[in-house]
């Protein structure tokens, strides 16, 4: 079973160890960084084997039209080969229903 996530990102190298750290178990990690971000965001996800840097533009549709990149966004999910695709923000964690 082949597992990607997806998250677009803006200055989030806060919680960008954590998040890679937790989601470590999927094969693909694709991060959207604005290409504003200046932060140190881009240099840790480059510590991440199973992580991809996809740049998008969101500074002149942030307030004019979200459908926009929701849009760029959904048309590359759809062309991912995997199982299941995870999109979440920087600050979700998802864990599997434990059973003790």
């Amino acid at each position: 079973m082949k597992i990607t996530i997806v998250s677009r990102w803006y200055n989030e190298a806060v919680f960008a160890p954590f998040f890679l750290t937790h989601y470590n178990y999927a094969d693909k990690i694709y991060i959207f960084p604005d290409k504003d971000t200046d932060d140190n965001t881009r240099e840790i996800c480059k510590q991440y084997d199973n992580v991809e840097i996809k740049e998008i533009s969101y500074k002149q549709w942030r307030v004019v039209n979200e459908i926009y990149i929701i849009g760029r966004i959904n048309k590359f999910v759809a062309e991912l080969k995997s199982d299941w695709v995870i999109y979440v923000d920087a600050d979700e964690f998802i864990f599997p229903k434990m059973k003790y």
